[in-house]
């Protein structure tokens, strides 16, 4: 018996409530790989990273904007004018032109960097909701999954993000060492909070990016720790919660939540 279609405010309090059960944190990340081998190796648990210096090194050398960044952990200043001023008189004793400069801290050049792909549900395209399941898809054109494919490689790991932060913080506290594992932020060089971030050295400036890589959606992890030798963070098995696909499928992929809903469309205070 078919199910009667629920209304649009419904629709929304659903999605919401799913999003909100996951803490507004995405349900799976996906890693893109050149080579069979490379997604055979995160489904065993054994994380490919590289350093902020070795990204900014790949736009230079390669000019292509996107699979390096340039201004990876550094934050670029430009500024108008610089005025030196008698605070008491307020009279400008020296002003100097226009110019630009860059603030890093040299330390973040050797640490290890874990780029994925992370999408809310929020952020899914919805193709049906219903009381007890909704189905979504990745909300990628055409072209995105063209580039995707092309840019980062033909193979896609799906991997649970509660399974692998679980796996992260055992790692951590396996080491002693300090970690952040949070959605990348894309914003203009002098946004405020990034410049505070990088001012007062807070963790979250490694979650800071230009606007124009927004498109990349990235989820990262980044330590507070130099670079293992072979490049590798190796967390344990993990293809519990992790498998990989032909990057090309994901066009015709749905993601499928099912849940008993019939108190939550009846009443608000469960969805809080």
């Amino acid at each position: 018996m078919a199910q009667e279609k629920l209304t649009d405010e419904n629709e929304r309090y659903i999605i919401d409530w799913l999003n909100d059960k996951n803490d507004g944190r995405p349900y799976f990340l996906l890693k893109f790989c050149q080579e069979e081998r490379f997604a055979k190796d995160i489904c065993a648990g054994n994380l490919f990273a590289n350093t902020p210096k070795w990204f900014r090194n790949k736009e230079n050398e390669s000019g292509v904007r996107g699979q390096g960044d340039a201004y990876e952990l550094i934050l670029p200043m430009r500024f108008d004018k610089v005025e030196i001023c008698n605070p008491q008189t307020k009279d400008i004793i020296c002003e100097l032109g226009n110019g630009s400069g860059q603030f890093q801290i040299k330390d973040d050049d050797v640490k290890p960097l874990v780029s994925f792909v992370g999408i809310t549900i929020n952020e899914m395209h919805p193709v049906r909701v219903t009381e007890d399941e909704a189905c979504f898809r990745f909300p990628f054109s055409e072209e995105e999954f063209e580039h995707m494919s092309r840019e980062f490689g033909p193979y896609c790991v799906v991997v649970g993000e509660k399974f692998l932060r679980q796996r992260i913080s055992e790692y951590a506290e396996t080491h002693h060492v300090n970690y952040i594992f949070d959605a990348v932020h894309y914003c203009e060089s002098n946004n405020i909070d990034r410049m505070l971030a990088f001012g007062a050295a807070k963790s979250n400036r490694f979650l800071y990016k230009n606007e124009d890589l927004k498109y990349q959606r990235e989820y990262r992890l980044a330590l507070d720790m130099d670079l293992p030798k072979d490049h590798f963070i190796r967390l344990g098995n993990i293809s519990a919660a992790a498998s990989y696909i032909d990057s090309r499928e994901m066009r015709n992929m749905e993601v499928v939540i099912h849940y008993q809903t019939k108190k939550v469309i009846c009443d608000d205070s469960q969805l809080k």
